[in-house]
């Protein structure tokens, strides 16, 4: 039974270190060290740049959630007579022109900006916490494989005895 758990955790590991490099980066393998390979999967992970993407539009959105609703002009005809719809038949046609303008209550609208860019701040940090994971996996990763590597050199080594 440990030989299978091992045997998967070394299958998952190999799997996860072929899904963090492309192809060259795997063909370059041997001359892959530490730093460039935490380097390459920092620069491959696609959830930093959309936890960017998404600290931007939550400083556009706070913008918006600033600022008041935009107002509404209204325009209505009342009385028109239905026979003829002629404006000047009856003199109890009318005309209806508005503009409304709705405000929010005490200072909601700031309170709801604020909120919105506590959320882009949040985004900082998440990108550091995920950095700081991607890192980690990925020294697990290539130390897994430089243990396997070292290895096979040596059972390649003793291999006559």
């Amino acid at each position: 039974m440990t030989r299978t758990v091992i045997f998967k955790a070394v299958l998952l590991s190999a799997t996860l270190f072929g899904a963090v490099f492309n192809s060259d980066a795997i063909a370059k393998a041997s001359t892959l060290n530490l730093t460039d390979a935490i380097n390459l999967a920092l620069n491959n992970e696609p959830w930093l740049s959309a936890s960017e993407q998404k600290q931007a539009a939550a400083t556009a959105q706070s913008i918006a959630a600033g600022t008041l609703p935009d107002p509404v002009l209204s325009i209505g005809l009342q009385s028109v007579p239905v026979d003829g719809f002629a404006f000047d038949q009856e003199n109890m046609t009318q005309l209806k022109l508005g503009i409304s303008q709705s405000f929010s209550r005490g200072n909601s609208l700031a309170l709801s900006q604020q909120a919105i860019k506590e959320e882009a701040l949040e985004q900082p940090w998440l990108r550091a916490q995920r950095k700081a994971q991607v890192k980690a996996r990925v020294m697990e990763l290539w130390l897994n494989a430089y243990r396997a590597q070292q290895s096979i050199a040596l059972i390649e080594q003793d291999k006559a005895l």
